[in-house]
């Protein structure tokens, strides 16, 4: 939904098969982007069950400007993508984004 400038996204995905994909989670393709080159925000995605190592340091997105949520926990230093690695063939996962288009 989209008032104004502003933008809430919310989502609820459930793997059935990850296949054998490898590398960083993201969720693709917003209906708006984004309005600047940096991300400048950050929504909240909880792994409701089947996550393997699911990071339990905050998982969060952060919407770009290509219409892309990528996915990323806290680390010690700074953030670590959330990857294959980290969810199963049945993990379900949920989020919400607000954010400026």
């Amino acid at each position: 939904t989209k008032i104004g400038r502003m933008v809430y996204a919310s989502f609820d995905i459930v793997l059935l098969s990850k296949g054998s994909t490898t590398g960083s989670l993201s969720i693709d393709g917003l209906p708006f982007a984004n309005y600047i080159a940096d991300q400048n925000n950050a929504g909240t995605i909880i792994c409701e069950n089947g996550g393997v190592n699911w990071p339990l340091s905050g998982v969060y997105g952060m919407v770009w400007s290509d219409g892309n949520i990528y996915v990323r926990s806290q680390g010690t230093t700074a953030y670590d993508a959330v990857t294959n690695a980290n969810f199963s063939n049945t993990t379900k996962f949920f989020g919400m984004m607000v954010y400026e288009a």
